[in-house]
């Protein structure tokens, strides 16, 4: 895998990301008193780093809406739920201003693959109106509606 802070623009309409390994949510943030949430030391390196990532390759803020598709790669072989990690890498990206909100993404996939050592995340930024992501909408349509008769809904 090519190193740490890879950054690509895919035909125009994609963007590419190489991220070092996120904290968990557990991990990005901490209790404080009186119910209280921050977000803990580890989880402010990790925003760090992705807003220097973004800043040294020039990103360029998004403005619409997107689909992002993750290629996790943890960095051990431990047991991991995917769904954990989200938070920060949103949150992280929207500081390093590939977008003004997280809330531009409308489609997110998740994909958990070997590790490889310290891990790291690929991330790719798709324009959510595109071709690519209309075929993608297109096919999780199909299987939804495959399951709901399946079930009876």
């Amino acid at each position: 895998l090519p190193s740490q802070a890879t950054w690509r623009n895919i035909e125009g309409s994609a963007m590419q990301l190489q991220l070092p390994w996120p904290p968990t949510l557990n991990g990005y943030y901490g209790g404080g008193m009186h119910g209280r949430r921050y977000v803990t030391h580890k989880g402010k390196a990790f925003c760090e780093a992705v807003v220097d990532i973004c800043e040294q390759r020039n990103v360029q803020q998004i403005t619409h809406s997107v689909a992002v598709i993750a290629h996790m790669h943890p960095p051990d072989r431990r047991t991991r739920d995917c769904d954990n990690y989200w938070k920060a890498l949103l949150d992280a990206m929207t500081a390093g201003r590939v977008w003004d909100d997280d809330s531009r993404v409308r489609l997110q996939i998740g994909e958990m693959l070997d590790p490889v050592r310290g891990g790291l995340v690929v991330v790719t930024v798709i324009d959510y109106q595109g071709d690519a992501t209309q075929g993608l909408r297109a096919m999780l349509a199909g299987i939804a509606e495959s399951e709901a008769s399946e079930w009876g809904a």
